[in-house]
């Protein structure tokens, strides 16, 4: 059985209906008992919804009729901290809500997506998005290229020229600059999270096994078996001369230059990063396994040192200082398995600290040199309203704030184990990732994406 939770809220002092300015945020641990109203069954929380909306409702507190997404609490009408503001008689966040981003009425507006408006679905759209107090735009470009391929996304690489998503049935590409159209490449069979571009090849894992194939026409040539042994959950990572191979026989290394592969771990691994002279990697255990080590391995002598340990790593990514890592993405109920957080590890000062938790389902993270990104949730562990979450920390260690949310609607139902959105990457400034959408006009449709978000 799979176990729904929320989040506890912090709450904030009491509000006037009317006000139009930001609300002082308490700690819920300082306020009193719960008032007389609350216990009778008034609202303690908001309801649902990530927009102020005309026909929200509006919770009353004894006499008082308050704000949209408020609640009653000891006698006065309040808002919760992810809605600290109050703009048009509604509790909003500034830092996501298109209608009110970064202020109360500025609002963010773009043409609607073809899926929203129920248009053609293999045709690139757009949405507005608010993230961080400022408008931006998230672009949806189907993973269709006129052939009965579509299937899930794996993962994202990129050239001078293209980008290329790997799915679970083919390799993908379209211009760099337009993302559109994708044209198949090459069809795979059961392709898995792994693939890195060079020059000349295409280096790309499936169910057990890793392929280079010359990039050549539209065909991509041939692709040939490399001779490393197999194992599931491969992780590619890359520096200018090498590509390395992590999956539960090991970590591999091999030269771009001559082919050459040799054996750098025997220890099966789930996550591997490169930056340097280093290979930072998790080492791989099954859910419930307990927690493992993450270890940095210098390239040059050889030695290892473990810096930490999590459960069920699903990804490491570098960031300049050290790294940090997306854990815990294991299948079953809230905590019965893993650390379900992101952790980062700094290596100055040999300092971890854990930058999100408590229900956080993280499935990919990645760095754009001073944010870090995770995608949050999979399966159906988070409520409908929520589950796969794109979230951003700004600067060096700010607050967690909700970047954008699938686009997959809720009427398709939660499929479990289904890895919504997954796989980000920074490109050009923009981050990309992979996810499913919805769109009405099709019953129980889903189209694969690879989504972008950019500053508007």
């Amino acid at each position: 059985m799979f176990i729904r939770r929320r989040p506890i809220l912090v709450l904030s002092i009491a509000l006037v209906a009317c006000a139009a300015e930001a609300v002082t945020v308490g700690d819920i641990n300082q306020l009193p008992p719960p008032s007389q109203e609350a216990e009778a069954g008034l609202p303690l929380t908001p309801p649902d919804g990530t927009s102020p909306d005309t026909g929200a409702p509006r919770p009353t507190c004894g006499e008082l009729v308050c704000p949209a997404f408020s609640f009653c609490y000891d006698g006065g009408c309040q808002c919760p901290k992810e809605r600290s503001a109050l703009c048009d008689d509604a509790c909003v966040d500034l830092q996501t809500d298109v209608l009110h981003c970064g202020a109360c009425g500025n609002a963010c507006s773009i043409a609607s997506s073809a899926f929203d408006a129920g248009g053609d679905a293999s045709s690139p759209g757009a949405t507005a998005s608010c993230a961080i107090g400022a408008c931006r735009v998230i672009e949806d470009f189907p993973l269709l290229d006129g052939t009965p391929l579509m299937s899930r996304g794996e993962a994202i690489a990129f050239d001078d020229d293209f980008v290329y998503v790997l799915t679970e049935r083919a390799i993908l590409r379209a211009p760099r600059a337009t993302l559109w159209p994708f044209t198949r490449i090459a069809t795979v069979n059961n392709g898995k999270p792994g693939m890195v571009v060079t020059d000349t090849h295409i280096y790309y894992a499936t169910r057990g096994s890793v392929f280079v194939m010359p990039k050549g026409d539209l065909d991509g040539g041939v692709a040939t078996l490399l001779p490393v042994p197999g194992g599931l959950q491969t992780d590619f990572a890359r520096s200018a001369t090498h590509l390395y191979i992590g999956n539960r026989s090991g970590v591999r290394r091999l030269a771009f230059a001559d082919g050459t592969i040799e054996e750098l771990l025997t220890q099966g691994v789930s996550a591997i990063a490169v930056e340097g002279d280093s290979l930072y990697f998790a080492e791989y255990g099954f859910c419930g396994q307990g927690s493992l080590p993450i270890a940095r391995l210098d390239l040059t002598t050889m030695e290892r040192t473990d810096i930490a340990s999590s459960e069920d790593v699903r990804a490491i990514v570098t960031t300049g200082d050290g790294i940090a890592w997306a854990a815990g993405a294991c299948w079953d109920g809230p905590d019965q398995y893993g650390d379900r957080a992101v952790f980062r590890w700094t290596g100055a000062t040999n300092k971890i600290e854990q930058l999100h938790g408590a229900g956080a389902m993280p499935t990919g993270i990645a760095f754009d040199g001073a944010r870090l990104f995770w995608t949050n949730g999979r399966g159906p562990e988070l409520d409908d309203e929520t589950h796969s979450l794109l979230t951003m920390i700004p600067g060096a260690n700010g607050p967690v704030t909700r970047v954008a949310t699938t686009g997959r609607t809720d009427t398709l139902g939660d499929v479990p184990g289904a890895v919504v959105m997954h796989a980000p990457v920074v490109v050009d400034g923009s981050l990309l990732w992979l996810d499913y959408v919805g769109h009405l006009g099709a019953t129980n449709q889903q189209t694969p994406v690879l989504r972008r978000l950019t500053p508007r």
